[in-house]
């Protein structure tokens, strides 16, 4: 049986009658109030508790309330009738529980409450499994790894404006990698950009070869910054008290002059430890932390400045987390080259003329010169020129062992060997036929060597 519960003003006049009847059955002269309480437990004016020093006072001071006059007790004669109560001296038997054990199919709650579909939800950074979104950069079928978001209005957030950038920096427009990236000299003839390179995990080197293009699994646990275009001779002016170390100054012709009118061309003639002591004053006139302590270098500015630091005995880097500019690594600089593609070149596999034109400068389009930066297709990073022009030094010792040049199976944050003869460089130039225009190809060259063909790329590690 299921009892139905009194109402609340029922209860409420039952005990109010309750009490009256009894209240009439004695003379009310007196009330006690229960002031009386044991003198060893101090109690508060409202009974309810200990007196403590913060209520001792309020004891003392608190009056007792007037008793109520019953002398003329109310007319109970209206009261409700309760003699039709609920019959509770036979309660229900519950020893025998209802099965739950298989509870009722409810159907499909989504035809009830109408729960969206994944495929139809909104764009968000969230997917249905929780782990953020599968844009490009996070493609796992390219090798890369989840980054971990930046906070909003900072290096390496994603953005939609600069306007949702910090100071010193833009939103890169590259399709699937708007984020926050650094500029350096910005609002002048000579800014240069930086676009946003996720980290992750790829093959490194040339399938199936066996000198020293010899494939690795190469992974990089940093997202970094890459310069979109090799250091242009303007910007290295803008350093370099207005000095100009290289060939080709004019914007045309094959030799060399001292024109110095071709600012949007790349910087050349610039020696491995020039290139270093760049990128130092670049992070000083930022107000980062050098990457590179050099030793035996002298007076820097009596050598850097125009592109000879032959003096200098020794670099230490001072590794991946350093704040500053830098070069590449070799590892980064294939890693940025390459644009999320596994192939020969970042354009594919073919090797015509035609097509090769339509991304780097080289010996068969040149005119046996550098030409202006940015002036080709750039890869799906939206970098320029990552294929001739000019060599691009980077980090990392290159051994004389053609067996011994990449680490062997896999390796994480590479940075090279410990020690060598020849620094790295990559990326063929505009006095080399295609064949060393492909993203695994790497060549050498003693770290004081000037070449017009030889300039330089920066990059600065986000996170």
């Amino acid at each position: 049986m299921r009892l139905r519960p009194f109402s609340a003003s029922t209860l409420f006049v039952a005990a109010a009658f309750t009490v009256l009847l009894a209240a009439c059955e004695t003379e009310p002269t007196s009330i006690d109030l229960g002031v009386g309480a044991p003198e060893d437990v101090p109690r508060r004016p409202d009974g309810q508790g200990e007196v403590t020093e913060s209520n001792a006072d309020a004891r003392s001071d608190a009056a007792l309330p007037d008793a109520p006059d019953l002398s003329d007790p109310p007319d109970l004669s209206d009261a409700p009738d309760l003699s039709d109560a609920p019959d509770l001296s036979d309660p229900p038997d519950l020893s025998d529980p209802p099965d739950l054990s298989d509870p009722p199919d409810l159907g499909d709650t989504r035809d009830a409450i109408d729960v969206p579909e994944w495929s139809d939800a909104p764009d968000s950074d969230v997917g249905p499994d929780g782990e953020g979104d599968t844009g490009a950069e996070d493609d796992a079928a390219d090798g890369e790894l989840t980054d971990s978001e930046a906070p909003s209005g900072t290096l390496g957030a994603r953005c939609s404006s600069d306007s949702d950038c910090p100071s010193n920096s833009w939103c890169s427009d590259v399709a699937g990698f708007e984020r926050c990236a650094p500029r350096v000299f910005g609002g002048t003839a000579h800014q240069m950009d930086f676009v946003f390179v996720p980290a992750g995990t790829f093959q490194q080197g040339t399938p199936d070869a066996t000198n020293n293009e010899r494939p690795y699994t190469a992974t990089i646990t940093r997202n970094y910054f890459v310069s979109r275009t090799e250091v242009t001779q303007g910007q290295w002016k803008m350093a370099a008290l207005g000095t100009n170390p290289s060939c080709f100054q004019s914007t045309t012709g094959t030799s060399c002059t001292s024109a110095n009118t071709n600012d949007s061309g790349p910087v050349e003639q610039v020696d491995w430890y020039a290139a270093l002591a760049y990128a130092n004053w670049l992070s000083f006139d930022q107000g980062l932390s050098d990457c590179y302590l050099l030793t035996g270098c002298g007076n820097p500015e009596l050598g850097w400045i125009a592109g000879q630091h032959s003096f200098c005995t020794g670099a230490t880097f001072t590794g991946l987390t350093c704040t500053g500019y830098r070069l590449l690594t070799e590892s980064e600089w294939e890693r940025a080259a390459r644009g999320g593609t596994t192939g020969t070149h970042y354009w594919g596999e073919a090797t015509d003329t035609a097509t090769i034109g339509l991304y780097g400068w080289f010996s068969s389009n040149s005119g046996s010169r550098t030409h202006q930066v940015a002036g080709k297709r750039a890869n799906a990073y939206g970098l320029y020129d990552m294929s001739g022009n000019v060599w691009e030094w980077v980090w990392d010792w290159v051994l004389s062992d053609v067996w011994l040049q990449y680490p062997s199976g896999s390796a994480t944050d590479y940075v090279g060997p410990e020690s060598g003869s020849f620094r790295g460089m990559r990326g063929g130039s505009w006095s080399f036929d295609a064949s060393y225009l492909g993203s695994a190809d790497r060549r050498s060259f003693g770290p004081t060597t000037r070449m017009n063909s030889h300039g330089i790329r920066l990059a600065r590690t986000a996170n």
